[in-house]
C-alpha cells in the first residue's frame, strides 16, 4: 500500500516536471551522513526499506533528468499563481457586482435621460407654440401699430382743421359813410399750421332807421379782404334807388346771412373779423346790428 503511494508521488513529481520543461542537472547537496530529504522518497521523515526497493525498483532505466530544485521552485510559484488566480477570482467577483450594482445605477440614468429627453420634447412642443404665438403677437402689433399709424395721421389732420366762432346780442349802430368800421365781438383767431382753404359763416339782425340805402359787410383775415368782397345786407328799395320796384324797404330788423372764402391762406396767426358801413342817400340815418355769429373754418390743403 506505501508502495503505491509512493510511485504516485513520483508520477505526480514526473508530470509537472513535463509541464515545467526543466531539467536536473546535478542532484542537491546533501550532508555526508544524516538525513537527506532528497533520498527521502516517500516522504515519510525517514530513510528505509521503502526507499531502497523504490530505487532498486527502478534500477537500470533511463530517462530525462528533472531539477527538483527548480521543480520545487516552480511548484512555489505555481502555488503563488494560484493565491494570485484567487485573489483575482475575489477581485473579479467583486467588479462583477460592481458592475451589476453600476448596472442598475446606469439603468436608472437610462431611464432618467429617458424622462429628460420626454421633457425636452415637451418642451419643444411649448417652444413651438410659444413662438406661434410670438409670430401672431407680432402680426397683431403690425396690425395695431398701423391703426395707431392711421389714428395718428388721422390726429394730425384733425389738429391741422382748425374751427373758431363767437357771438354776440348786443346792438351795435353806425351812421359812418365813408369807412369801413369794426364790428363789435364779431372777430375770431385762427394759428394755421398748414396752408388752408377758410370758410368764415357770418349772420346778425339788422335793420336801418330809413329805406333809402344799404348796410355794406365785407371779411378780412388780418389786412386780406375775403372773397367776393363786400355785400350789401339790407336792400336798396327806394324809389330813387330803384324806380322799377313795386314795394319798399321794411325798417323793421331782418335776419341776413353770408359766407366768405379765403381760398389757400399761407399758415400763420390771422384775426379773422367782419367790417360794416353805411351807404344811404339820406341824411341822419343810422344803420344797427344785434343777433349774430362768426365762425371761421380751416381745411388744409394738404
Amino acid at each position: 500500500m506505501k508502495t503505491t503511494v509512493l510511485s504516485g508521488s513520483v508520477l505526480v513529481l514526473l508530470s509537472i516536471s513535463v509541464l515545467i520543461g526543466t531539467t536536473i542537472s546535478t542532484p542537491p547537496e546533501c550532508l555526508p551522513t544524516g538525513y537527506c530529504p532528497w533520498c527521502d522518497f516517500d516522504d515519510d521523515g525517514d530513510i528505509d526499506i521503502f526507499d531502497i526497493v523504490e530505487i532498486a525498483g527502478r534500477y537500470g532505466y533511463n530517462g530525462t533528468a528533472m531539477n527538483k530544485t527548480d521543480l520545487l521552485e516552480s511548484l512555489s510559484q505555481l502555488e503563488n499563481l494560484t493565491q494570485r488566480i484567487a485573489v483575482l477570482e475575489t477581485e473579479f467577483t467583486w467588479l462583477n457586482s460592481t458592475v451589476v450594482s453600476h448596472g442598475d445605477e446606469l439603468g436608472d440614468m437610462q431611464n432618467e435621460i429617458g424622462q429628460m429627453n420626454t421633457t425636452i420634447t415637451m418642451l419643444q412642443d411649448e417652444l413651438s407654440i410659444l413662438n406661434a404665438s410670438h409670430t401672431n403677437l407680432e402680426s397683431t402689433i403690425s396690425v395695431l401699430q398701423q391703426m395707431v399709424d392711421l389714428l395718428a395721421d388721422r390726429v394730425a389732420t384733425l389738429e391741422a382743421y382748425q374751427v373758431n366762432s363767437t357771438g354776440s346780442s348786443t346792438v351795435h349802430s353806425i351812421t359812418e359813410e365813408h369807412v369801413y368800421l369794426d364790428m363789435n365781438d364779431m372777430s375770431v383767431t385762427l394759428n394755421l399750421q398748414h396752408t388752408s382753404h377758410v370758410l368764415i359763416f357770418f349772420t346778425t339782425e339788422a335793420q336801418m332807421t330809413a329805406g333809402n340805402g344799404s348796410i355794406r359787410v365785407m371779411c378780412r383775415a388780418n389786412q386780406l379782404i375775403a372773397e367776393p368782397g363786400s355785400i350789401d345786407l339790407t336792400p336798396s328799395l327806394s324809389q330813387e334807388l330803384c324806380p322799377s320796384c313795386d314795394h319798399r324797404h321794411s325798417l323793421d330788423a331782418s335776419a341776413y346771412s353770408f359766407n366768405f372764402y379765403i381760398p389757400s391762406l399761407p399758415a400763420g396767426n390771422y384775426t379773422i373779423k367782419i367790417q360794416w358801413r353805411l351807404f344811404s342817400l339820406d341824411d341822419g340815418v343810422e344803420a344797427s346790428v344785434t343777433e349774430r355769429t362768426l365762425t371761421a373754418l380751416a381745411f388744409p390743403t394738404e
